[in-house]
């Protein structure tokens, strides 16, 4: 249900980001190569399987991000990004409480530029992410615990100005096969 939930809402901040009456600005070169930096504010929805049962909890998360592109002369746009960040999801189980911090990926994408302008990119891309985890089993602090996964996203980004855009994402990670995250995400980028 909730997975649903998120592309219908990113679907919807898609319709509603390409209907922008932005004035062409950005199409007198290519706005969706070099560096980037920006950040994303959204929901994330954590999932862990237990030997009782799978638990979920849904919260805020945030990032700072760092990157660079390349568009082509045939309009495909190939890409780098990191970014940090925190994820602010609590799930308790009968025993135990896990909190999930800091976060981070580094992806490669690949995505291209559509409408008449020149100024919207649609995009795919997949790279390593990892969380940290806080147990506290029985009410004592056990030590942290890291994990990495893969990290699947696609996205679709509007070019306002020659320098800055605005973006909104669906992501997905994998860090382990007993607990995964879904995150949708909207944010700004900043071009160098």
């Amino acid at each position: 249900m909730l997975k649903a939930t998120m592309v219908a809402a990113l679907i919807s901040s898609i319709i509603g980001f390409s209907s922008l009456g932005f004035s062409g600005q950005a199409s007198a070169s290519k706005p969706f190569t070099g560096f980037i930096t920006g950040a994303n504010i959204g929901i994330s929805h954590m999932e862990v399987n237990t030997h009782q049962g799978s638990v979920s909890d849904t919260g805020m998360n945030y990032e700072a991000l760092i990157g660079y592109r390349v568009e082509t002369d045939n309009h495909w746009v190939w890409g780098i990004e990191g970014a940090l960040g925190d994820s602010r999801v609590n799930i308790d189980t009968a025993n135990s409480q896990l909190d999930f911090d800091y976060a981070w990926h580094w992806t490669v994408s690949l995505g291209k530029v559509i409408g008449d302008n020149s100024e919207q990119l649609i995009y795919l891309k997949a790279g390593v992410g990892g969380i940290q985890v806080d147990p506290v089993v029985h009410g004592v602090a056990q030590a942290v615990d890291n994990y990495q996964g893969g990290y699947f996203g696609l996205g679709y980004e509007r070019a306002v100005s020659e320098s800055l855009s605005v973006r909104v994402q669906a992501t997905y990670i994998e860090y382990d096969p007993s607990f995964d995250q879904q995150q949708l995400n909207m944010g700004f980028i900043y071009k160098f």
